[in-house]
């Protein structure tokens, strides 16, 4: 049935569908999609589309934005290890993004039980996101409210700074013409200043290199050495704060990660099911009722989704016990080809959860195999056509 499929180009409406999702757990749902053969299996996926069409019209879609696949992160926080500062703060955005998920579900008055189910799967650990964003700002900076240590230690930091910049400049004023320019470089994360290559060994001071040109000497004047040696100290010491920060945000992260990989699973889902219905609002597109024991297809001006809806011309196809056979006629580009696409594609999409677009009550069954053999080119060695050489 696998080229049956491609014949059916499946593939291409999935990465059509693919496109209105909020991240990559999503696109891996819908791609991952393929039609199943248990009638329960498939209604359920359907209740879910109709639902979620139902709340985009009504609402939009699902606040999504924000969401993360974060399960490799959580589970190097299973293990011990220490996550970066955007890590850690996508993990509390995560949380924000089921409260916003949760909040949009009590919304509506109508009927979402297969929605809600999903929603009030998500996990809240609110203690641990409001702890991450007291410490990490939206920029992924870790923030001076994180701890008192932090704070007091950026304080020095600046007085540092402060005071190498009046030690440079009293330099530049002493000594502009020894200097092939007033601005100053940063090298081996030292403050140095640009003397003339001539001049290097006038200047005391540490050497840090030479230009590529070789006109230039990179100097650390020795007037500058104590003040840097205060400020690469204090900046060391922000840096081991900010470790420990992370590692104790970390941990909290490690205690709450089965519930935060949840989440991301079941927002790949939602992501999923509210792509479909955003592209089924586009396409005007309806979720169709499955009757597996009528054997009956039945769609109401049915338009295939992949030709321009300008131009697109929309049929109406019947086939109801005890007729098992539609048969189609018709002159060269008369449309024979897009039918049975059209027809052989929407029993796949049905089957794979996906909205097709036709107009309310039209009717599937669940069909245990979906084949076909469709030629679309005209070729002399295909007996001039391929529906003249076989069908």
């Amino acid at each position: 049935m696998k080229e049956s499929y491609e014949a059916l180009e499946l593939e291409h409406i999935k990465r059509e569908i693919s496109r209105y999702c909020a991240f990559s757990l999503g696109v891996h749902e819908i791609m991952n999609a393929k039609p199943y053969f248990d009638s329960l299996h498939v209604k359920r996926e359907l209740k879910r589309s109709r639902e979620a069409i139902r709340c985009t019209i009504q609402y939009g879609t699902m606040p999504l934005g924000g969401v993360h696949d974060l399960r490799e992160a959580l589970n190097g926080a299973k293990k011990g290890l220490t996550l970066s500062a955007q890590q850690l703060r996508q993990c509390a955005d995560q949380v924000r993004c089921a409260q916003a998920a949760q909040n949009y579900m009590k919304n509506f008055d109508q009927e979402v039980e297969a929605l809600l189910e999903l929603s009030d799967a998500l996990n809240l650990p609110l203690a641990m996101a409001e702890a991450i964003e007291k410490c990490i700002s939206v920029n992924y900076e870790v923030m001076d409210s994180a701890s008192a240590q932090l704070k007091s230690i950026r304080k020095t930091i600046k007085a540092c700074e402060a005071d190498v910049n009046t030690a440079v400049q009293s330099f530049i004023q002493n000594n502009s013409a020894k200097l092939m320019d007033t601005i100053t470089t940063t090298r081996n994360d030292r403050i140095c200043v640009l003397v003339k290559i001539s001049e290097k060994n006038s200047v005391k001071g540490f050497i840090h290199g030479e230009s590529a040109s070789g006109q230039t000497a990179y100097i650390e004047p020795e007037s500058l050495i104590h003040a840097n040696n205060k400020l690469q100290s204090a900046r060391s010491a922000e840096q081991e704060e900010i470790e420990r920060i992370l590692q104790q945000l970390s941990s909290l992260v490690k205690k709450e990660s089965d519930a935060l990989i949840s989440n991301c699973e079941t927002f790949g889902l939602l992501d999923a099911i509210f792509a479909k219905a955003r592209w089924a609002k586009e396409n005007d597109s309806c979720v169709a009722e499955i009757d597996d024991k009528a054997q009956r297809l039945y769609l109401k001006k049915a338009r295939h989704p992949l030709i321009d809806p300008k131009k697109v011309i929309a049929n109406t196809y019947e086939i109801a016990l005890p007729k098992r056979i539609l048969l189609i006629t018709g002159s060269n580009t008369g449309g024979k080809t897009v039918s049975l696409k059209t027809t052989g594609l929407f029993c796949l999409m049905g089957q794979a959860g996906l909205h097709i677009p036709a107009l309310d009550r039209s009717e599937l069954s669940i069909f245990r195999e979906v084949y076909a053999d469709i030629g679309d080119e005209q070729s002399i060695e295909q007996s001039l056509s391929t529906f003249s050489s076989h069908m």
